[in-house]
C-alpha cells in the first residue's frame, strides 16, 4: 500500500475503541500510516492482537502494551517511537493511557474519540481528578455531537457513521472482519426486548441481595420469552441464577455495537420496534444512533431514576442526567427516563397494544 505522510496512532484500552478505530482506519484513514496501540489489561484485545498479526493489512504498525500484570513503566513507554506522530486518536479510558501525553510532541494533534457516555462529559467525569492534560486536546469526534453537554469547549465533529452504515458492501465488509477480529460468531436475537445489565454490585454500589431484589422487580411480569438479558462482560453468571430469562452470554467483551450490526445484516426484521432497558447504559444511546441510521424504530428506556430511589442514593453524575435529557429532546416518544417500575409496567403494556 502506498501511504500518505500522515501518521495516525490510535491508543485502544477496550474492545470498543478498537471497534471504533477500526471503522476510521478503514475509512477516513484508510491511505494513511496508521500505528495501533493495543493494551493486553482485556483478553479480548490480546486475541485481537494476534488475529491482526495473522489476518489483517489495515494497520501499518501494531504494538502490544503489555501491562495486565503490573503497570507499564515509563521506561517502557518511552522505547515506542511515538515523536512524528501527526495525529493521536485517544480515548478517556485509563491504564497506559494516563502517561502517553507525556511521550507525544505538542505540534501532534490529539483527538479524544468516542467511547460512550465519558465522552460526551469529559471535564465532568474526570471531576478534580485530572489524568490527563485535557488541554491538549484540539477536537472531540463523537457518533453524535448535540449529545455533548460537558463545558469543556473544542471543535466537535460527529463521525460519519451513516455514510458507512448505509453503503451495504462496505458494511457487510466491516462486519466480517470485525467478527474475524474478535472470534465473534453471531447468534440471532429474538427476543423484543434487551435488558443490559450492568455490574452495580461489583463496582460496590449496592449488595448483591439488594440487586437481585432490585433485578426482580424489574422483570416481574414480563414475559421470559420475550426478554433476554445482555450480561456485562465483566459481572457474574451466579447473580442471574434466580432467573430463568435467556442471556447474551459476551465473556469476552465483544462490543454490543458489533453484536447490533451482525443483527442488523442477518435478523433485520425482528429489530423493528425492539426494546432496549438499562439503568444508565451507554448501550442504549448507540443503539438507538444505529438504528436511527437504519431507519429502523426502537425504544430506549433508562432506570437510573428508579435504581436511585431504591438505594437512597445517586449513581450517575447530574450533568449525565443533563445527557439523557438532550437524547430524549431528539424522540420523545421513544426515549424515556422512568422513575418507578409501575411506569415501566404501564409503558409496556402501552407497547403491547
Amino acid at each position: 500500500m502506498v501511504y500518505s505522510n500522515k501518521r495516525v496512532c490510535f491508543s485502544c484500552v477496550n474492545s470498543y475503541h478498537l471497534f471504533i478505530t477500526y471503522i476510521l482506519s478503514k475509512t477516513i484513514y484508510k491511505n494513511d500510516y496508521k500505528i495501533l496501540l493495543l493494551s493486553d489489561c482485556h483478553n479480548i484485545l490480546e486475541i485481537a492482537y494476534e488475529n491482526i498479526i495473522n489476518k489483517f493489512d489495515v494497520w501499518s504498525e501494531i504494538i502490544l502494551i503489555k501491562e495486565k500484570h503490573q503497570p507499564i513503566s515509563r521506561q517502557e513507554l518511552a522505547k515506542i517511537d511515538l515523536k512524528d506522530i501527526d495525529v493521536l486518536h485517544y480515548f478517556t479510558y485509563a491504564f497506559y493511557n494516563h502517561l502517553l501525553f507525556d511521550y507525544i510532541k505538542e505540534k501532534t494533534k490529539i483527538i479524544l474519540t468516542d467511547e460512550g457516555v465519558m465522552t460526551y462529559l469529559i471535564k465532568e467525569s474526570f471531576g478534580t481528578n485530572k489524568p490527563i492534560n485535557i488541554e491538549r486536546i484540539s477536537e472531540i469526534w463523537l457518533l453524535d455531537k448535540n449529545l455533548y453537554v460537558s463545558n469543556f469547549t473544542r471543535t466537535l465533529k460527529n463521525i460519519p457513521m451513516e455514510k458507512y452504515l448505509c453503503d451495504d458492501r462496505l458494511l457487510t465488509e466491516m462486519c466480517k472482519e470485525l467478527n474475524r477480529l474478535y472470534n465473534y460468531n453471531h447468534e440471532k436475537i429474538n427476543s423484543d426486548f434487551i435488558f443490559f445489565d450492568q455490574p452495580i454490585t461489583k463496582v460496590c454500589l449496592i449488595t448483591e441481595p439488594k440487586e437481585k431484589q432490585i433485578l426482580a422487580k424489574i422483570f416481574a411480569g414480563l414475559d421470559r420469552d420475550k426478554i433476554i438479558i445482555k450480561k456485562h462482560p465483566s459481572d457474574f453468571y451466579y447473580k442471574y441464577q434466580d432467573f430463568s430469562f435467556d442471556i447474551i452470554k459476551n465473556d469476552n467483551g465483544v462490543p454490543w455495537e458489533l453484536v447490533l450490526l451482525n443483527e442488523y445484516l442477518n435478523n433485520r426484521p425482528n429489530l423493528y420496534d425492539k426494546v432496549f432497558i438499562s439503568y444508565y447504559s451507554a448501550a442504549l444511546i448507540n443503539s438507538k444512533i444505529f438504528l436511527d441510521i437504519f431507519r429502523i424504530p426502537c425504544k430506549v428506556i433508562f432506570l437510573f431514576k428508579f435504581l436511585e430511589d431504591e438505594i437512597k442514593k445517586p449513581v450517575t453524575h447530574l450533568i449525565f442526567k443533563q445527557l439523557v435529557n438532550r437524547f430524549k429532546k431528539l424522540d420523545e416518544k421513544n426515549i424515556y427516563a422512568l422513575n418507578s417500575i409501575d411506569e415501566l409496567r404501564n409503558i409496556i403494556k402501552n407497547f403491547n397494544k
